[in-house]
C-alpha cells in the first residue's frame, strides 16, 4: 500500500509518540480522506490508518509522560466525547471505540478487549468493523467453542458486508488461525464446513477477493501467505510472504515488531515445505520398502516351490534309482544262472 502523504505526515504519525491529546487532529486528516480525496469508510486506506492509530498508541501507554490512551478514551465514551472533529457525534464515538479495542489488542489484553466489545455492543453491534473486533477478541481463545463463535461472526460479517475488503480478510484470517490451532468448528451455522480443507478453500476465496482491492497493506500477504502455506502452496506462501516483507512500511512505528513477525511466519512456512518435502520422501521410502518387502514375500515363496520341485525330483530320482537297481540286479541273477546251467551241460 502506497501511504497517502497528507495522513502519514501528520504530527500524530510523523512523531510516533501517540499522544491520545492530538487525536482530534489525526482524525480530523481522515475524515478529509473521505470527503474530500474520494475514499469510502470501507476502503483499505480508511481502516489501515484506523488501525495505525491504535498502534502508535502502544507508545503512550507505555510512556510516563501525559494522559495513557486506556485512560483518555474510555473517558470520551462514558463521561465527555468533547469531539473536535467534523465526524457525527455517534461516529466519532464508534471510531474512539475502535481504537480502544485495536489498542488493547495491540497490548495483548484481550480480555480487556471482550470487556469493551460486550459492554457496547448493544449500541454498536450493527456496525461493520464491531464484528471484526468481537471476531478478534474471541480468536485469543483455545476453546473451540469460543474460536467457532469467532468464526460465525467473522463469516456473517463478511457475507453481509461485501463490499469491505477487511473483512474478507478477517474471514480468512480467523480461518488460518483455527486451523493452525488444530480447532474444530462446533458451531450450527450449516454455511461454514467442519473439514479443514474446505474451511481453507473459503479462506482462500476470501483473501484474493480482499486483495482485489488493489491497494491493501502488508498485513493482506502476510495472511495470504499463511493461507497458502497451509494449503501446501509453499513457493506462493514465500513468494507472498516475501513481497508483505518488502511492501511493509518503514514509517510505521511498529515497523520493527512487524518485521521481525514476518520473518518468523516467513521461517515457519520453510519449516512447513520442509516437513511437507520429508514426509513425501518418508512415503516413497515406505512404498520401496513394501514393495522389497513384497518382493521378498515372492521370492520365499518361488523357493518354497522351488525346493518341493526339487524334492519331487528326487524322489522320482530315488524310483529311477531303485527300478534301476532292481532290474540290474534281475540281470545278474539271471545271468549267472545261465551261466552255471551251460557250465553243466
Amino acid at each position: 500500500m502506497d501511504e497517502i502523504g497528507y495522513i502519514d505526515t501528520a504530527p500524530y504519525f510523523a512523531n510516533g509518540n501517540g499522544n491520545p491529546i492530538n487525536i482530534d487532529h489525526i482524525l480530523n486528516r481522515i475524515y478529509k480522506l473521505l470527503s474530500d480525496y474520494g475514499y469510502a469508510k470501507e476502503s483499505t486506506e480508511f481502516i489501515y490508518y484506523l488501525d495505525r492509530i491504535a498502534e502508535d498508541m502502544t507508545i503512550s501507554e507505555e510512556s510516563r509522560i501525559g494522559p495513557t490512551p486506556t485512560y483518555s478514551l474510555p473517558h470520551k465514551l462514558a463521561v465527555d466525547l468533547n469531539n473536535n472533529t467534523d465526524f457525527l457525534d455517534d461516529d466519532y464515538r464508534f471510531y474512539i471505540f475502535y481504537i480502544l479495542c485495536r489498542l488493547h489488542q495491540e497490548l495483548d489484553d484481550y480480555e480487556g478487549m471482550r470487556k469493551l466489545v460486550n459492554r457496547y455492543e448493544q449500541e454498536f453491534q450493527g456496525h461493520p468493523y464491531y464484528g471484526k473486533l468481537k471476531s478478534f477478541s474471541l480468536v485469543n481463545s483455545t476453546n473451540p467453542e469460543t474460536l467457532s463463535k469467532a468464526l460465525d461472526e467473522a463469516f456473517d460479517n463478511s457475507r453481509d458486508n461485501p463490499d469491505y475488503p477487511d473483512l474478507h480478510k478477517i474471514l480468512a484470517e480467523v480461518i488460518m488461525i483455527l486451523i493452525e490451532k488444530e480447532a474444530q468448528y462446533v458451531g450450527s451455522n450449516t454455511d461454514i464446513p467442519k473439514d479443514d480443507q474446505e474451511l481453507l478453500e473459503i479462506g482462500k476465496r476470501e483473501i484474493n477477493r480482499a486483495v482485489e482491492s488493489g491497494d491493501y497493506s502488508a498485513e493482506y500477504l502476510s495472511v495470504k501467505a499463511q493461507i497458502e502455506s497451509l494449503n501446501g502452496e509453499h513457493d506462493a506462501a514465500k513468494a507472498s510472504i516475501s513481497h508483505a516483507i518488502s511492501e511493509l512500511s518503514r514509517s510505521r512505528t511498529n515497523y520493527t515488531n512487524l518485521s521481525a513477525k514476518f520473518g518468523r511466519i516467513e521461517t515457519h512456512i520453510e519449516i512447513r515445505q520442509q516437513q511437507s518435502r520429508l514426509e513425501d520422501r518418508t512415503d516413497e521410502i515406505s512404498s520401496s520398502v513394501t514393495k522389497s518387502e513384497t518382493q521378498v514375500e515372492e521370492a520365499k515363496k518361488r523357493i518354497k516351490e522351488l525346493n518341493s520341485e526339487i524334492d519331487t525330483i528326487h524322489q522320482d530320482f530315488s524310483e529311477c534309482f531303485r527300478v534301476s537297481w532292481v532290474f540290474l540286479s534281475n540281470y545278474r541273477s539271471h545271468r549267472d544262472n545261465r551261466s552255471n546251467s551251460d557250465q553243466s551241460c
